[in-house]
């Protein structure tokens, strides 16, 4: 938000430290119940979607999930889904 002038400070609202991508989506402890819950709903979409192996819901799955990776339609469209509720249920964005 502070590089696209919507802060007025790059840090973190819970002042542990610098709002990257990375501390918002993963480690911030004010996302921490909506973490949980986008984890929990994509794993079990995972689980639902009877795909082979177990899925490591790290940075990369969430962001790059729908061009890097293998995934069908739905498991696309549900990560992406899962991401932007995360993202409106946080409230860090006007």
């Amino acid at each position: 938000q502070y590089r696209i002038h919507l802060a007025d400070s790059p840090s973190c609202p819970c002042n542990e430290a610098i709002e990257t991508n990375y501390h918002f989506m993963m480690e911030c402890e004010l996302n921490q119940m909506e973490r949980e819950n986008m984890i929990s709903n994509i794993q079990m979409m995972w689980d639902d979607s009877r795909s082979a192996g177990t899925l490591s819901t790290t940075m990369e799955v969430l962001l790059g999930a729908c061009i890097g990776f293998n995934f069908d339609q739905e498991m696309v469209y549900g990560i992406k889904d899962q991401v932007f509720q995360f993202i409106r249920s946080s409230g860090r964005l006007p």
